[in-house]
């Protein structure tokens, strides 16, 4: 009789971890999509980025880009999204623009030529 018990609790155990399994990935996809969404309207938020710095060098040649700049030209950030400009990246022949959310995988480099992804 008790090695019949003994059986019931290994399967309990296992109907167990099963059960935690399933749980973790339910909370995993639901993090995945909501990186993605994040990364998706950070993409969206990188195109409209290289014709507000065309703009703004188009009027201010000799101008340093910064953040402030393009949120005088109308660029908004949403909430918990973050732009960098790197050092010596803020002039009109090479400038380039970093743009994120915190909590997503991805970053968007973006320059004159070309909008990449790129981990954090």
């Amino acid at each position: 009789m008790s090695r019949r018990a003994g059986g019931f609790y290994t399967m309990e155990a296992l109907a167990l971890v099963s059960v935690l399994c399933i749980a973790g990935i339910f909370v995993f996809s639901h993090y995945s999509r909501q990186m993605e969404d994040f990364n998706q309207q950070a993409g969206i938020m990188a195109q409209k980025v290289p014709a507000l710095v065309e703009a703004f060098f188009t009027e201010n040649p000799e101008g340093r880009l910064s953040r402030e700049a393009l949120e005088k030209a109308g660029f908004t950030l949403g909430k918990g999204y973050f732009i960098k400009i790197p050092a010596q990246k803020d002039r009109a022949s090479d400038w380039q623009v970093n743009l994120w959310h915190k909590d997503a995988e991805k970053q968007f480099v973006i320059t004159a030529e070309k909008i990449t992804q790129e981990y954090r």
